[in-house]
């Protein structure tokens, strides 16, 4: 859940701090995580969270919420500080996050600090970011961690530099992450900047990988294809209808599709029926959505294509649109977990 609310923390404080990296899964049917369009908290002056976890035939594992997260907002609503408590059963609650956001006075990000609680110890981590004079984009970022009370120092962990060319990101470089595999990325983009190309480097300079993005006639992306060694070996293809919308995305390996997802539109044109059928497995997934007369989500049903429920998410809104309250239920049709939602008034 923390992953959760650190990523509502970095989309939210994405309006105002722009990476100049255009999304080229424009008109994707896009379900977020929980049914909930992310984008939406920060206009929605959203407060906080509470999660209660269940067991067996709704029966709630203690009297406190399981995990409460309190979101505070500036005056102008930009995140500033994120905290995450948990309880473990009735005990007092435990600070498992805490995320602190820090602004310049031009609204861009100037360093971003959190604690955490994992492995049962604290971990601190925190990334500072400087921009160009010239042209106010983000030109670099350091990121620093260390576990709270031992002997190891604020250490830096790794940084990021950023390179442009007329106003796009053209070139960013990795360092220091274990788990990163080309540490420099190149982009090839259209005269309308469209990211035709992403171009992975390893740590020799060396190309080792390609990815290109393959647009249709009106610019609408069609899909990927991932290079190595000039040859094709996996990526995905879209298929809209009349109206561009997306109705189908097949992923492929070399020649060989390996699964392929289907989208039905209602008239509004909200998504209620996807099918998805991977290519080893025994039968494909459906998930089907809900909606109220405002649009609003209302459920979401994913099972088998047999008809066995694998989960399934209600929500329930205020007469502003506003979630008030999203239930999990699991595969044996027991409620498993509640959230809560709290706004600013």
């Amino acid at each position: 859940m923390p992953i959760i609310f650190t990523f509502i923390l970095l989309c939210l404080s994405q309006i105002c701090f722009a990476q100049y990296e255009l999304n080229d899964d424009q008109g994707i049917p896009q379900i977020p995580e929980h049914g909930i369009d992310l984008k939406l908290f920060r206009l929605n002056k959203l407060h906080g969270m509470e999660v209660y976890r269940y067991s067996g035939a709704d029966t709630i594992l203690n009297t406190h919420p399981e995990k409460v997260f309190e979101l505070k907002l500036d005056a102008g609503y930009k995140p500033i500080f994120l905290n995450g408590c948990l309880h473990e059963g009735n005990d007092p609650c435990k600070i498992e996050l805490h995320h602190k956001l820090h602004y310049l006075p031009n609204c861009k990000i100037n360093a971003s600090v959190s604690t955490h609680y994992e492995g049962g110890r604290y971990l601190y981590d925190s990334t500072k970011y400087s921009y160009n004079d010239s042209n106010g984009y983000l030109s670099s970022s350091d990121r620093y961690t260390f576990a709270i009370n031992s002997a190891e120092k604020d250490t830096l962990r790794g940084n990021r530099f950023y390179r442009y060319e007329k106003g796009y990101l053209s070139e960013k470089e990795i360092f220091g992450y274990k788990s990163v595999v080309f540490p420099k990325v190149d982009y090839e983009r259209t005269p309308k900047g469209l990211i035709t190309k992403y171009k992975y480097y390893d740590d020799q300079d060396a190309l080792r990988e390609v990815e290109e993005c393959i647009y249709d006639d009106s610019d609408l992306p069609m899909g990927r294809k991932t290079l190595e060694d000039g040859a094709v070996t996996e990526g995905y293809r879209y298929f809209r209808d009349k109206n561009q919308r997306i109705i189908e995305k097949q992923y492929f390996d070399k020649d060989t599709i390996t699964k392929f997802i289907k989208y039905k539109y209602d008239k509004s044109g909200h998504v209620y029926d996807e099918y998805e059928e991977p290519q080893h497995e025994q039968w494909g997934y459906v998930t089907k959505y809900k909606y109220d007369k405002q649009g609003n989500l209302t459920e979401l049903k994913r099972s088998t294509a047999p008809g066995v429920l694998i989960y399934r998410y209600t929500y329930t809104y205020d007469a502003s649109g506003k979630l008030l309250l999203e239930v999990f239920t699991d595969a044996d049709g027991s409620v498993a977990a509640i959230y809560k939602y709290k706004y600013y008034k």
